[in-house]
């Protein structure tokens, strides 16, 4: 199977990628309770991200839409769920902070692909 180059074919990819390795130390430091809930959920929905979004840059443009409206699905759902850990206090405002502000850039990229293909 070929590698992708993240930094020239798919920038959302390497942007992902980089999503979750600023989640993963954030989720070793969430309490045990709200850790292996919450923190496990939100590990799963962003690994389905990539996955789509993987999925869409080697699938044919007919299908290319159906991938990118399920990782916006999935980035919708992490938001919520990232709002939600900030709120049941299972990671501080910083660290919401950080982490929205990514999601909103790969929200952007998400919408852009789409528009792209209409």
């Amino acid at each position: 199977m070929n590698s992708i180059n993240f930094q020239n074919d798919a920038p959302i990819i390497q942007k992902v990628y980089n999503f979750y390795l600023k989640l993963q130390p954030i989720i070793e430091q969430m309490p045990k309770k709200d850790k292996y809930i919450t923190g496990q959920k939100i590990e799963q929905i962003t690994l389905d991200l990539l996955e789509y979004l993987i999925s869409a840059t080697y699938t044919t443009k007919e299908k290319k839409s159906l991938y990118l409206n399920q990782a916006a699905i999935k980035l919708d759902l992490l938001k919520l769920l990232i709002r939600l850990a900030k709120d049941i206090k299972a990671i501080s405002l910083k660290q919401y902070l950080l982490l929205e502000e990514i999601l909103q850039e790969i929200g952007k990229m998400i919408g852009g692909w789409i528009r792209s293909l209409k």
